[in-house]
């Protein structure tokens, strides 16, 4: 269900998607994000999935990924300073969470 063009998205998704990639290096929670618009977390996360066909939570975690992506491909910094550098707590986590959406280690990603 989610749009192919980003123009047809609600302006208010448009804006929480611009919110998440303005800050997804720090620790964002869907109620910071309803605070920052006003609205109750639940009816934002609602309208953003019926819109994108993904959470909040899913949004910003492809957004460290999308930019952690980057990182490993385009510099030479550790795996533990990407995930810090993406907003992930420790390496470990940013590793799981990096394999599960992308089916490689971050090591295997970058060969």
């Amino acid at each position: 269900n989610a749009l192919a063009d980003e123009s047809e998205l609600p302006e208010m998704v448009r804006k929480i998607m611009l919110y998440i990639q303005q800050n997804y290096d720090k620790e964002i929670s869907n109620s910071q994000i309803s605070n920052a618009f006003g609205y109750h977390s639940y009816y934002l996360n609602r309208i953003f999935k019926e819109s994108t066909g993904t959470t909040i939570h899913q949004a910003v975690l492809l957004e460290k990924i999308r930019v952690a992506k980057r990182l490993l491909k385009e510099t030479d910094l550790p795996i533990g300073a990407v995930a810090l550098e993406v907003g992930f707590a420790d390496r470990a986590q940013f590793c799981t969470i990096f394999k599960k959406h992308t089916s490689r280690t971050p090591t295997e990603y970058r060969k």
